[in-house]
């Protein structure tokens, strides 16, 4: 499975053309655990309705993590079955990722735009973000080759989401509400890189907080973490080579731990 998740197997147990797979896990890193996982497959009106659960115990030691292992999981379950479908109807996965490890990533100033809205609709809250900022660009004559957005809040066992996007910018203007100026520091920070269509960019994130615990590394809030388009997809418009490079700034632990 990947030294990124830990070590183990998966058996199927039981397979009925059309209608389920019965697997079971088990895991021997990081803790040994056993668990059943079923999917299930329905015929519906213009395709498949797909049902895809895990049934296990979790060690006492974890219990106190029950309450962020079920969103955690859920978006497990979204990304796979976002795959999958992806699978069916193009024969193909626009995700692709890349962990470059620990990586310099140079301050800059800039101007955005900060929001709160619900996990669910942080997509749609983006687009309207950075069509504003699309806005201003015209109207100031800004250039730019990137794109960023910065989390300031992202609990997944928190409804709410509050994060920053926005351009780089190298000139000073005059500008109003809801735009406002600000800097990224440089920082030192695990940085994963993303090719593929946004749909899937859930994929990065997660092989991110995988990283940050094979290394035994911990996230640092003091500086926010940040997703930085590096091409813009009105131009490019196959959504395969859309890249993003996400940073984590983190603790700073023994230095054969990030080798």
């Amino acid at each position: 499975m990947g030294d990124l998740v830990g070590s183990g197997e998966i058996e199927h147990i039981k397979l009925v053309e059309y209608k389920s797979i019965d697997q079971e896990i088990r895991f021997i890193k990081p803790f040994k655990s056993k668990s059943a996982v079923y999917w299930e497959f329905n015929e519906v009106e213009g395709g498949c309705e797909i049902t895809w659960g895990m049934k296990g115990a979790m060690p006492f030691f974890f219990k106190f993590m029950a309450k962020q292992m079920e969103p955690w999981i859920g978006m497990d379950y979204e990304r796979g079955l976002k795959m999958i479908k992806d699978l069916i109807e193009k024969e193909k996965i626009d995700s692709d990722i890349t962990i470059d490890g620990v990586s310099q990533l140079q301050g800059f100033d800039f101007v955005t735009i900060k929001e709160t809205c619900p996990m669910y609709e942080v997509g749609p809250s983006m687009k309207e973000t950075f069509s504003k900022i699309n806005g201003l660009c015209e109207n100031e004559a800004l250039e730019n080759d990137s794109a960023f957005s910065i989390y300031h809040k992202f609990d997944f066992t928190d409804p709410e989401c509050t994060y920053s996007s926005g351009i780089p910018v190298t000139k000073d203007f005059d500008m109003e509400a809801p735009f406002y100026k600000g800097s990224y520091a440089s920082i030192k920070a695990v940085k994963v890189t993303f090719k593929g269509d946004y749909e899937h960019l859930g994929n990065g994130w997660a092989a991110a907080y995988s990283y940050l615990r094979y290394k035994k590394l911990k996230a640092n809030k003091k500086i926010d973490p940040i997703e930085i388009y590096l091409n813009d997809p009105t131009k490019e418009t196959d959504a395969a080579n859309w890249l993003i490079a996400i940073y984590f700034y983190f603790n700073r632990l023994k230095e054969k731990a990030l080798n």
